[in-house]
């Protein structure tokens, strides 16, 4: 909708109205697409986190397996380690477990600086749409000063059209009573002096008349 004072057309666009994020919508979807983004890398991570401990407790699992059989081996009752091969598969089990243990550590450090991502994207997308909400508060106080100032002139015009109606009005009332005047006149009184007006004017008209011929006599006795 629209409102017209003083000749000009206002409007939402004309008053500074705007839609919350207006100009702002691009700033707002990079950052939320930031948050998704860093999220998704913190979930697939996690992912092979939880992947790598299964592995760790495999991996745990055959060294155990493997230390238990090369000590049972060598216990005083057992039948010793021949050719070692108890030993060996029991430092390749241990070799293996730190392997996937050291692995492990490294996805677990690489997950920190994936969530402290996750809150600075957070912050900034907060701090964007606090800001976009900010400028929405502004632009609305701005239109309700407008619509202010606007009704102000809109209240001087109405009193002056309201004067100018009652003069109109005054006006019409004075002609009206005019007008009755001469249709309700006494027509014998009114006449009456019609009638002096006329011989008033005509014996304006005589004296003028003998005045002129008093003069041109005098002039013909020179």
């Amino acid at each position: 909708s629209s409102l017209t004072i003083q000749g000009e057309n206002a409007d939402s666009a004309s008053l500074g109205i705007t839609k919350i994020g207006d100009g702002d919508d691009s700033s707002w979807n990079a950052g939320a697409e930031a948050v998704t983004t860093a999220k998704e890398a913190v979930t697939t991570k996690q992912g092979e986190i939880k992947t790598k401990e299964a592995e760790v407790a495999e991996k745990q699992e055959a060294y155990d397996t493997a230390k238990a059989a090369y000590d049972a081996a060598m216990a005083p009752e057992g039948g010793g380690d021949t050719g070692g091969a108890l030993k060996k598969a029991m430092d390749d089990a241990k070799g293996e477990l730190d392997t996937a243990t050291g692995e492990l550590d490294t996805l677990n450090e690489a997950l920190t600086p994936l969530q402290e991502a996750v809150t600075a994207a957070e912050k900034t997308a907060t701090d964007t749409s606090r800001n976009n909400i900010n400028k929405a508060i502004t632009t609305v106080e701005d239109a309700i000063s407008t619509l202010r100032t606007m009704a102000s002139d809109l209240g001087n015009n109405y009193s002056i059209v309201q004067n100018r109606e009652d003069f109109t009005e005054n006006l019409v009332n004075v002609l009206t009573e005019g007008a009755d005047k001469l249709t309700l006149a006494d027509m014998n009184e009114e006449s009456a002096n019609m009638l002096a007006l006329q011989t008033r004017q005509q014996l304006a008209i005589n004296s003028l008349s003998l005045a002129s011929q008093a003069a041109q006599s005098v002039l013909k006795l020179f």
